[in-house]
């Protein structure tokens, strides 16, 4: 054990004293926005101002190239601390170094240990549960103003993290979405020589913190064992948007109506429908072309523009596969029960 895994495993004033009291510290909460109620509990809103007036301790603050002002800030989580359901502004990374935790997201609990991390957009419902001595975790809460269009240019662009990352730094996602790290076992000595270098205060030592989590940010990008999540309700969302735009609809069109990269986006609709986006788009054009061939006089050439299929032969041979017979054959069967039923 090194100089500054002593010095993260000893207990700070604050830690005692949550240790060793009864209070309510909820009444730390009182005064903070309150959202909304998630699962009946009340959600508060954090803002990353909020959180660099607490001092807390333990931290190191970082600002972008552009200005003075703190866009990041880096700190041991205070153990025996009680937190509220809670969303905030800003994105936060929470590493356990050693020890585990639980963290409550969206409602799922995820037991966190040691080499694992938490990647928490913003509007992202979570909180961090009990935590004993043993459990050393670093946070970090990122402002989106932090990623100048210079820095972001470190991390590499190809890639599901890379591009998950990307997307929950764009300004216009306003999703919530996390992911979850396993074994992430190269990002520990990097933290550990971040918090080394604010120790020993060698010369040149914060433009080599700067350049440890500049490495921190790219070795994201290259683990293997992940998962990614978004929006839990993006099934009863998905679903009128396609029944609305089926006609021109394209996963990317879609993907970035709902602030998600494409590959996500894909991989949350068939996880959450049970479909393939292009299942889904399928299903509501065929079902169009039924209501039109009992309803209209238009050619079967007509209906099939009219859904947004291009490739007639297709049309055809889907149709058939699904219906067990022709169009014509459909239309014919279809305006004959209507003759029957008047």
């Amino acid at each position: 054990m090194n100089e500054t895994e002593k010095w993260l495993e000893k207990l700070s004033p604050s830690e005692l004293k949550h240790r060793d009291s009864n209070e309510n510290q909820m009444n730390y909460y009182k005064d903070y926005p309150k959202q909304y109620l998630y699962n009946n509990q009340k959600v508060y809103l954090f803002s990353f101002n909020s959180i660099l007036k607490m001092a807390l301790q333990k931290s190191i603050s970082f600002s972008n190239d552009l200005s003075d002002d703190t866009t990041l800030l880096l700190n041991q989580h205070t153990r025996y601390s009680v937190v509220p359901l809670h969303v905030h502004d800003y994105i936060e990374i929470n590493y356990v170094v050693k020890g585990q935790v639980t963290e409550l997201i969206e409602g799922t609990e995820y037991i966190l240990k040691s080499g694992d991390m938490a990647f928490i957009n913003t509007n992202t419902v979570h909180t961090l549960l009990e935590t004993t001595e043993k459990d050393i975790i670093i946070n970090i809460l990122i402002k989106k103003e932090y990623f100048t269009s210079n820095s972001l240019n470190y991390i590499p662009k190809d890639g599901e993290l890379s591009k998950f990352i990307s997307q929950c730094l764009s300004n216009e996602n306003n999703q919530s979405s996390f992911l979850i790290l396993k074994k992430a076992l190269t990002l520990k000595p990097l933290l550990l020589n971040i918090l080394g270098e604010q120790l020993k205060h060698h010369p040149g030592y914060r433009r080599v913190m700067e350049l440890y989590l500049q490495v921190f940010f790219i070795r994201i990008t290259r683990e293997h064992d992940y998962a990614l999540y978004g929006k839990q309700n993006l099934s009863d969302s998905i679903i009128p948007y396609i029944e609305t735009n089926f006609r021109n609809i394209t996963l990317k069109s879609a993907a970035e109506h709902f602030s998600f990269h494409p590959n996500y986006f894909s991989k949350l609709v068939h996880e959450q429908t049970g479909k393939t986006f292009k299942e889904l788009v399928q299903d509501k054009q065929f079902e169009s072309a039924t209501n039109y061939l009992i309803n209209t006089n238009w050619s079967i050439s007509q209906i099939i523009n009219e859904i947004g299929i291009s490739n007639h032969s297709f049309f055809y041979r889907r149709f058939s596969n699904i219906y067990g017979m022709s169009p014509s054959k459909y239309r014919q069967m279809g305006q004959q029960k209507e003759i029957t039923m008047k």
